[in-house]
């Protein structure tokens, strides 16, 4: 038997002693210039590595210890760096939820190749209160007003589906979870397209925009320059909103919202992914109304062969995906001439989202679940509990109308309305959640 491994003819010890260290071009450092203020000098330094194209520079190791004195470390996300210290995001019931619980000290290191720093951290470890926690938490309320967070947006999911959506669009994004993975595999079982807005930062991935299947969108100004953000570090660079996961791109900043006014007589200009996404959904929709036989499947082939204003073969790029979406050209098009498969799903551009799921067995699982059940009218979109019974950990984080055609909205502060079912129920309606947070960044 042959092996295709680098290591078959050599020893892996001498292998990695051969191996390139330190490479990169560290800055200038003056000793006695560096501040006393440890935040002060940390917040010079990362600004300095992101300028220098360090990808995510706010990634860290975190090691902790079990109740055994064993060892463990993660990579994770910083989330802000203040007086009080580096703040990080954690679910009592994850591994080092526990382990803090008993052992509440952390040592986290930051190595920034390019530029050849290193940061290491360490000290004892203090929960956040209540309130800290809630400012970064998503919520997804449902009708009773239990907030389930992330699962929550799942059950969401599953009710739009249950009540004849067609078009599902997602404007609130957060850690992963399976009861989205689940809703999202029933969703394309049914043949319903979920369009979900990006991070609002470079490099930001959540869920559901990175997951097998769906349409996520990046968000454009008038001269089609998509936006840029500076990490949430204030006077920090400005760096484009690039992304591995986007699929498309919409109109989503420069646009007319209402004000914080009670009575809506007052408006602003804001922008964000979380606007673009609707269009995008909306675009679809118009589309479905002209082509009523075009399968979901259909509709995303449609979109992705006529972005930028003509018909061609899909290309992809990491600024707008396949291009800015263009609704004369799709009309001018037949959905009914492309294959019914997904394009994006299981697809080798996105092959992190198949990872994250759903997988193909899960929407087969899904097709024999509907096939087996018995529809039954729904007036009213109503939570409903995960398949598995899980429930949302409480980790701390974060009108379209068109013919027939059902789209339903989920994300803060949307209006959802709901036209005539496609008839395979009576009539729908949906419930979006009452507050939401979208991360990566603000939209405004």
């Amino acid at each position: 038997m042959t092996s295709s491994s680098p290591f078959a003819s050599v020893q892996l010890e001498s292998w990695l002693r051969a191996q390139p260290s330190l490479v990169g071009t560290p800055p200038d450092l003056e000793l006695d210039a560096l501040p006393a203020d440890p935040v002060s000098l940390f917040e010079q330094w990362i600004m300095r590595a992101a300028e220098s194209g360090v990808a995510e520079p706010h990634a860290a190791t975190l090691a902790t210890v079990d109740a055994d004195g064993m060892p463990d470390a993660r990579t994770l996300l910083v989330k802000d760096v203040s007086d009080r210290g580096w703040a990080f995001a954690s679910a009592r019931a994850s591994a080092k939820g526990a382990h803090l619980a008993d052992s509440p000290s952390a040592a986290m290191n930051f190595w920034w190749q390019p530029i050849r720093r290193a940061v290491r951290v360490r000290g004892a470890v203090h929960e956040a209160t209540a309130a800290e926690s809630d400012a970064g938490e998503l919520k997804c309320y449902d009708e009773s007003g239990e907030n389930g967070g992330m699962d929550g947006v799942g059950r969401a999911i599953d009710a739009a589906v249950s009540d004849g959506a067609d078009i599902v669009s997602i404007s609130i994004g957060g850690g992963v979870s399976g009861v989205v993975t689940k809703a999202l595999a029933r969703a394309y079982a049914a043949g319903v397209v979920v369009v979900t807005s990006l991070p609002n930062e470079h490099g930001g991935v959540d869920t559901p925009s990175g997951n097998n299947g769906v349409v996520a969108v990046q968000a454009f100004d008038e001269a089609v320059e998509i936006q840029k953000g500076d990490k949430g570090i204030e006077g920090g660079p400005l760096t484009p909103n690039t992304s591995q996961y986007v699929v498309v791109g919409a109109p989503g900043l420069g646009i007319l919202l209402p004000a914080a006014d009670p009575e809506w007589q007052q408006q602003r200009l804001g922008g964000g992914t979380s606007f673009a996404a609707p269009i995008v959904a909306g675009f679809l929709a118009v589309v479905k109304s002209k082509f009523p036989e075009a399968t979901g499947n259909q509709l995303i082939q449609t979109m992705l062969h006529n972005t930028n204003a003509q018909t061609h073969e899909p290309q992809w790029g990491n600024d707008l995906g396949y291009g800015a979406i263009s609704l004369t050209s799709m009309l001018a098009d037949d959905p009914l001439s492309y294959p019914d498969e997904n394009p994006l799903f299981d697809s080798p551009q996105f092959e992190l989202n198949s990872v994250v799921g759903p997988t193909a067995d899960d929407v087969s699982a899904a097709t024999r679940e509907d096939s087996e059940a018995t529809p039954t009218a729904s007036p009213t979109a109503q939570a409903v509990e995960p398949v598995d019974g899980s429930a949302a950990t409480g980790a701390p984080w974060w009108p379209w109308a068109a013919g027939a055609v059902v789209v339903v909205v989920l994300g803060a502060a949307v209006a959802v309305i709901v036209m005539n079912n496609r008839g395979r129920r009576s009539k729908a309606a949906a419930v979006a959640p009452a507050d939401a947070q979208t991360t990566g960044g603000n939209d405004e």
